[in-house]
């Protein structure tokens, strides 16, 4: 039966060695990194639970019960937690005001949620709904990584080596621990390919062109920064269509004048996503709270501090260009390897030195992959185009973010890696392209890839 279906679905082997690969790794670690995540991992547990009852989370609602008891139960990295008790616990002894502090821009909380109320109640479920939805991250990468093996079959990239390369986007620290806690960063990786395989099925001519905004508006849904691997994709777009008008494009093209069609129908598809988004949330909330909405950036800087210590966000009433294009923003998620709040288990043990040194290696191999397509490129191949994309998507993100930050909210917040998740489907196809064709260069990922993979391991023990 096992060989039928390997013959029937050629991804099946590779599928079945990342399953366990990514099983392997995440499951100790959502065991063992038990406590409430310093990326504002509170607030998204509220969202979780209240997706669980198919409801959408308004602004400054009082914490649930069940969020409070699973807060009190694993404690926070940051925030001292007052024990479990029985009876009513008081939300305001666990965030200030007691409540969420805006509703969630994330469609993520739904999905996750009610599968996560689901499995909790069966028999051998157990009783913590944050532990079902902090498993169900891996099932969301391994669908990512389903879509990025059929892109590398699009692309005629080497699968064996493409299994390598997604090993270590396992292990890399920023999808790593969007894979093993409360988080719609999880979704980046699934968004991120989607609209990458919408796209390239899009130019074979196998779907229409309403497929990849209808994919490009549902990776909105799940995370605005998914925008980010859209803006790869539009670009990728962009040079296909560039490299049609000057006769150079290679491969399974399309008129320029459709690439242009299809960049039109993935900027209004985000646009209207966005849009809808909002007003949906909007429409869910309580007039008087709908009307507070954004007074988070009015608090005092102590009680930021208090709410999100990772986060700073510095109102502006006039955004500077040196503020938006200094080299650490549009450098920041190039590429978004760095997690900006590990745990402390990967912070100060012998391992955790080890665990970092490979993540440094596995940053500058991924920079370093990146460049020599883009050095190759000739707009003659698909590769090519998609280098050109994510050397401009990553670096030209920031600068949009930080844009749409200040005009609708009038605040700047600093650019972190893992708002670049929704890129690291393309630079991993990346990756696989500039090390294919060279035995030290595969050999080299192989290493760092074991050693990433090996040193997140121990740093558990």
């Amino acid at each position: 039966m096992a060989s039928e279906l390997f013959a029937r679905c050629p991804r099946a082997k590779a599928m079945l060695v990342l399953a366990v690969a990514v099983l392997v790794l995440n499951i100790p670690t959502l065991r063992v990194v038990s406590q409430v995540s310093k990326i504002d991992e509170r607030e998204h547990i509220d969202h979780l639970v209240r997706g669980s009852h198919g409801e959408i989370g308004r602004h400054r609602e009082t914490l649930r019960q069940e969020t409070l008891r699973e807060l009190c139960r694993r404690g926070s990295e940051i925030h001292a937690y007052p024990p479990c008790r029985p009876g009513e616990l008081d939300p305001t002894d666990y965030a200030i005001g007691g409540g969420n502090v805006d509703p969630p821009g994330s469609l993520y909380y739904l999905p996750t949620g009610l599968t996560a109320r689901f499995l909790r109640a069966l028999p051998v479920g157990g009783n913590s709904l944050v532990t079902w939805g902090r498993l169900l991250g891996s099932a969301w990468l391994l669908v990512g990584f389903y879509l990025v093996l059929r892109v590398g079959d699009r692309l005629g990239l080497d699968r064996s080596v493409l299994v390598v390369a997604l090993v270590l986007a396992a292990a890399v620290p920023t999808q790593l621990h969007a894979a093993t806690t409360i988080n719609p960063d999880v979704t980046s990786f699934v968004a991120g390919a989607g609209v990458l395989l919408a796209a390239l099925t899009w130019e074979r001519g196998s779907r229409g062109i309403w497929v990849l905004g209808a994919v490009a508006a549902a990776a909105m849904l799940f995370d605005q920064s998914n925008g980010v691997g859209i803006l790869i994709v539009l670009l990728y777009l962009s040079y296909r269509g560039l490299g049609r008008y000057l006769g150079r494009a290679g491969g399974e093209t399309r008129t320029t004048r459709q690439y242009g069609a299809a960049a039109v129908v993935l900027i209004a598809a985000t646009i209207l996503s966005v849009v809808g988004w909002d007003a949906l949330r909007d429409a869910v909330q309580d007039p008087l709270q709908a009307a507070d909405r954004g007074s988070e950036f009015e608090t005092s800087e102590a009680e930021r501090a208090a709410l999100d210590p990772t986060r700073v966000y510095v109102d502006v009433d006039e955004l500077r260009i040196e503020t938006i294009a200094n080299a650490s923003e549009l450098f920041a998620m190039f590429p978004p390897v760095v997690d900006v709040a590990p745990p402390e288990r990967r912070l100060s043990t012998f391992e955790a030195v080890w665990y970092r040194v490979f993540e440094r290696a596995v940053l500058l191999m991924m920079v370093g992959a990146i460049l020599v397509v883009v050095f190759r490129a000739t707009l003659r191949s698909q590769v090519s185009a998609l280098g050109l994309a994510t050397l401009t998507g990553l670096i030209v993100a920031p600068v949009l973010i930080h844009l749409y930050n200040w005009y609708e909210k009038g605040f700047f917040e600093p650019t972190v890696p893992r708002f670049g998740l929704s890129a690291l489907p393309a630079i991993v196809l990346l990756v696989v392209a500039a090390v294919a064709q060279q035995k030290i260069a595969r050999f080299v990922l192989v290493v760092l890839t074991g050693g990433l993979y090996l040193t997140a391991l121990t740093t558990l023990t």
